[in-house]
């Protein structure tokens, strides 16, 4: 796991925040289909239904806490970092609105603007202007997380498969194992 982590984490982080909980994948023949589609034809020979075969009989929970990938920051799905999402979502809120919904709106990853009745879109303008400078200082660590899903291999071990998701992008790489070491040979990306 500490060569794919090289190849999907971003090492240059000092840190980074993983969700604990490993996403379980699911996959279906329509979306082995799809995916069989997408990829080049000299990969066509890996064993896609060996994955769903094997997916659909493993069901148990993974804690990546158990296997500890450096600088990692294992995170439940309750105590998300704050504001990591590359989608800011903006919403007005009265001046005196009370800080523990102030709080719960921030952990939902909604970024509230007090205003003033009657505020000018101006004000408004500016106090989102303010928040997104503010959110830029952040470190990079800060800015995003990992959700990793429970790393899949085929029967015979000579592939792997495993679903990255980040605050709006993701991929899902196909990894074989070429003596001992496991390179990447597909990586679907998609961006929100």
């Amino acid at each position: 796991m500490n060569n794919i982590y090289k190849q999907v984490i971003d090492t240059s982080y000092k840190y980074y925040y993983v969700l604990d909980e490993a996403k379980i994948l699911k996959l279906d023949l329509d979306a082995l289909d799809n995916f069989k589609r997408s990829i080049p034809n000299e990969f066509k020979n890996i064993p896609f239904n060996n994955f769903l075969t094997v997916i659909n009989r493993d069901t148990l929970p993974f804690k990546w806490s158990s296997y500890p990938l450096p600088k990692a920051r294992y995170v439940d799905r309750y105590h998300l970092p704050k504001n990591v999402s590359l989608t800011r979502v903006f919403k007005y809120v009265p001046a005196s609105t009370d800080q523990y919904i102030i709080d719960s709106l921030e952990k939902r990853g909604i970024i509230p603007i007090r205003t003033q009745p009657n505020t000018r879109s101006k004000k408004a303008e500016k106090l989102i202007k303010k928040w997104i400078a503010a959110y830029n200082k952040r470190p990079k660590e800060e800015k995003n997380f990992y959700v990793i899903s429970k790393p899949v291999f085929t029967s015979n071990k000579q592939y792997g498969l495993i679903k990255v998701d980040e605050a709006g992008q993701g991929c899902t790489y196909i990894f074989k194992n070429q003596n001992g070491q496991w390179i990447i040979i597909i990586a679907l990306h998609w961006v929100a």
